[in-house]
């Protein structure tokens, strides 16, 4: 996290198990930097001593909220890490009602794994997804649902009720609240993680 202001800022990292809507009582450190410093977990869940999937809030206080970024790697220990950085998003990033975007399968589901991951906010959401092969053919529609701040990440056979073919597409609709959608795979001999992030998809 950076300050990049000339005041200083504090606030609170919140952590929000996955699975669950965010509560007051989710673990949290708080943080306070001056102009131009800059701070950092080697480990941030360890940080709330928690292990596991979840979601993790910046909550200003003082000031505006710091730039971020996180790194999710596998260690390798001395083979080193593969991984990749992903920056703080905020609520106005998200998917908003009446937007949709669009996650890809991998072109080969043997070699790769894909995952699904949500997190919405104060007005929860509610999606129609539709999934469609390479040819563009819709294979299947369908809702969820979702409650406040609530984050989890699901293998792709979960999320869309079935494993994903190759290059399917899911295309996420959001018809009430917000959420942002991503799609997280892994290559299946290296670990080597990729994301994608749904983005609204602009005529």
């Amino acid at each position: 996290m950076h300050n990049p202001g000339s005041s200083p800022i504090s606030g609170r990292l919140v952590f929000h198990p996955a699975g669950f809507s965010g509560t007051e009582s989710d673990p949290s450190v708080t943080y306070s930097l001056v102009p131009g410093a800059t701070t950092s977990y080697a480990d941030v869940l360890a940080a709330f001593g928690r292990t596991g999937l979840g979601s993790l809030d910046i909550v200003a206080t003082t000031g505006p909220a710091p730039l971020a970024v996180a790194r999710v790697f596998n260690d390798g220990g001395l083979r080193g890490t593969t991984g990749f950085s992903v920056d703080a998003a905020r609520p106005q990033d998200a998917l908003q009602a009446g937007e949709t975007g669009v996650l890809i399968a991998p072109a080969d589901p043997a070699a790769a794994r894909f995952n699904v991951g949500l997190r919405t906010f104060d007005a929860g959401a509610t999606l129609s997804v539709t999934i469609r092969n390479r040819d563009g053919e819709t294979i299947r529609t369908f809702t969820k649902v979702y409650a406040p701040s609530y984050f989890e990440q699901q293998a792709g056979s979960v999320f869309l009720g079935a494993a994903p073919g190759p290059s399917e597409s899911v295309a996420i609709a959001v018809t009430a609240g917000s959420a942002i959608v991503y799609g997280a795979s892994t290559d299946n001999k290296t670990q080597d993680p990729a994301i994608q992030v749904a983005r609204a998809v602009r005529p």
